[in-house]
């Protein structure tokens, strides 16, 4: 592998860790949370119409 791509895939693994830490985190602050909605948001996923939709790249102009 190239340095870079170790260097990428170094980012992506502390986004996902900070992330599931975050998680972790609204299960004390709300213990009585229906773990079954903690499983929908993702690090792929995206907020819009305040709904939670895939995440896609955006489109070159």
């Amino acid at each position: 592998m190239k340095n870079g791509s170790l260097q990428q895939e170094s980012v992506t693994a502390q986004y996902e860790e900070g992330f599931q830490y975050a998680l972790e985190q609204v299960k004390v602050i709300f213990p009585n949370i229906d773990e079954k909605h903690l499983g929908e948001p993702n690090t792929l996923m995206k907020i819009e119409d305040w709904k939670l939709v895939p995440y896609t790249l955006p489109k070159e102009q």
